[in-house]
C-alpha cells in the first residue's frame, strides 16, 4: 500500500506537470509567452471556481437527500458515499493540473458520479465479500430495563459489554 501511495504521489504530479507545460508552450508559440501563462494561470483558475460552486452545490444536494432518506427511515448509504466521491472530486479540483480536473469535474458531475459511486458500490461488495473488507455495524436500541444497549459485529477481540443498572439519574454528592 505504502509504495503503491508513494507512486501516486510522485508519478502523478510529474504527469500532470508534462501535460500542464504542453498547451502552455502551444500558447506561447501562438500567442507570446506573458499570455501563455495567463492561460495557463487562467485554465487553473476556472476549473477551481467551477470546482467550488459544483462541489457546494453537489454537496448541499445531498445533504438533503440523506435527510430526506433520514426522515423516512432509511439509512442514506448511497449519498454518503455520493458525499465522499463529492469531497474527492473537490480536493482533485485544488490540484493543478488538467488530469485531476477532468476527473474531479467528473466526480463532481451527477451522472458520471452516480455512475462511479455504483462501480464503487459494486467493488467494495466484492471486496467485502472476499474477506478483504470487514464492515462493523453499530446499533443502538432500548434494552428491556430501559437502559441503551450497543452491539457490534462478531468478533473474537471484542467484548460486548451491556449495563447492569443506568446511575445517571442518581445524584451526585
Amino acid at each position: 500500500m505504502f509504495l503503491k501511495l508513494l507512486l501516486a504521489m510522485t508519478i502523478i504530479p510529474i504527469v500532470e506537470l508534462v501535460i500542464l507545460i504542453d498547451p502552455h508552450q502551444l500558447v506561447a508559440k501562438m500567442a507570446g509567452p506573458s499570455r501563455a501563462l495567463l492561460f495557463t494561470i487562467g485554465t487553473v483558475l476556472v476549473t477551481g471556481i467551477i470546482g467550488a460552486k459544483l462541489s457546494k452545490s453537489q454537496g448541499f444536494k445531498l445533504i438533503k437527500e440523506a435527510q430526506a432518506q433520514l426522515a423516512r427511515g432509511l439509512l442514506p448509504d448511497q449519498q454518503l458515499l455520493e458525499g465522499v466521491l463529492v469531497i474527492a472530486g473537490s480536493v482533485m479540483l485544488l490540484t493543478p493540473g488538467y488530469i485531476t480536473d477532468l476527473t474531479g469535474l467528473c466526480l463532481l458531475l451527477p451522472v458520471t458520479r452516480k455512475l462511479m459511486g455504483q462501480w464503487l458500490s459494486r467493488r467494495l461488495q466484492q471486496q467485502h465479500q472476499k474477506g478483504r473488507l470487514q464492515v462493523y455495524v453499530y446499533h443502538s436500541g432500548t434494552g428491556s430495563e430501559g437502559h441503551s444497549t450497543f452491539r457490534r459485529a462478531p468478533n473474537e477481540n471484542i467484548i460486548d459489554v451491556e449495563p447492569i443498572n443506568d446511575r445517571s439519574s442518581e445524584t451526585r454528592r
